[in-house]
């Protein structure tokens, strides 16, 4: 950001560290506090309801296998497709005729 855009609590505080002075000599000591209010945030309120806590249950192989095969879709290419020269490279396997189930 800009010098300008730093609010100037945060800014009297950084200018404070950075030329090591201020009147009470105590401006590390204010920087610090100020570091760790940020770092930890607001205090919650405790008339604030709780959020409810997320649970993740793990799943077993064949519901992962389930899943999957429900994202199925249908893909079409209508590109020109080139085949290549027999013996020419390995063939690819996108290029294949067929379905793989």
């Amino acid at each position: 950001p800009r010098y300008e855009d730093i609010d100037a609590h945060t800014r009297m505080l950084c200018e404070e560290v950075i030329l090591n002075k201020s009147v009470d000599g105590k401006h590390v000591d204010r920087f610090l506090e100020f570091a760790e209010a940020v770092k930890n945030g607001p205090a919650p309120v405790a008339d604030a309801p709780a959020a409810p806590t997320l649970t993740i249950k793990k799943s077993t192989p064949p519901q992962q296998k389930d899943a999957l095969r429900s994202l199925k879709c249908e893909v079409t290419c209508t590109a020109e497709h080139i085949k290549p020269l027999p013996g020419a490279g390995i063939p690819d396997v996108c290029r294949l005729e067929g379905t793989i189930d």
